[in-house]
C-alpha cells in the first residue's frame, strides 16, 4: 500500500504543459513597435557596435597620449592603424610627425567621454564624444610652453565591423554639449 500511495500522483497530466511566452528586452520604439526577438538582437547589435567604436577611440587616444609625451612620431605605429583609417589615421599621422619634427613635448592627457550615438548604418557608425585636453600642455624644445588643450565637442565616424572597428574620421559638433 506504500508504493501504491507514493505513485498516486505520478500519472501522466493530460492538460498540455503551458509555455511561458518569451520576452525580449527592448528599447522602446517610438512608433510603439512592440519588442520581438529581431528588434532586441538588432538592438544588441547595435549596442555592441557602439562598444566597440568607442573602444577604438578610447585605445587611439592611449596611443596618441603616449606618442605626444614621448616627443611624436615619424611614422604611423601598428597601434594607431589598428583602430584608425583614412582621413583620421592620416591627420594624427601628420600631427604627431609635426610633433617630432620641432622637437615638441607634451604633459598631461587627452581624455574622452560623453559618448552618444547618432543615427548611423551597421557599417558607418556616427557618435559625438567630448574630448578634453584641458591637461595637455605643449612645450617647445628650449622647454617654453607654446600651447595648451582644451575641451572640444565631436562627431565621430567609425567603419568596419565584427570586432574591428576603427575610426575614420572627426569634426567639431557645435551641436553636442559637453559636460
Amino acid at each position: 500500500m506504500g508504493v501504491a500511495m507514493l505513485l498516486a500522483g505520478c500519472g501522466s497530466d493530460p492538460r498540455p504543459a503551458t509555455i511561458p511566452t518569451p520576452s525580449f528586452s527592448c528599447t522602446p520604439d517610438p512608433a510603439g513597435a512592440p519588442c520581438t526577438a529581431e528588434l532586441a538582437a538588432a538592438q544588441a547589435e547595435e549596442t555592441r557596435a557602439y562598444a566597440e567604436a568607442e573602444f577604438a577611440y578610447r585605445e587611439f587616444t592611449k596611443e596618441r597620449n603616449r606618442l605626444l609625451q614621448s616627443g611624436g612620431s615619424v611614422a604611423q605605429t601598428s597601434q594607431m592603424e589598428r583602430y584608425a583609417t583614412g582621413p583620421y589615421l592620416e591627420e594624427m599621422a601628420n600631427d604627431l610627425k609635426i610633433v617630432h619634427d620641432n622637437g615638441l613635448k607634451s604633459t598631461g592627457e587627452i581624455t574622452v567621454g560623453n559618448f552618444g550615438r547618432k543615427d548611423s548604418s551597421s557599417d558607418r557608425l556616427e557618435f559625438y564624444l567630448c574630448e578634453d585636453a584641458s591637461a595637455v600642455r605643449v612645450f617647445d624644445s628650449t622647454g617654453k610652453q607654446i600651447s595648451q588643450g582644451r575641451l572640444g565637442a565631436l562627431r565621430v565616424i567609425a567603419v568596419g565591423g565584427d570586432g574591428e572597428r576603427k575610426i575614420e574620421d572627426t569634426e567639431l559638433a557645435e551641436e553636442w554639449k559637453c559636460l
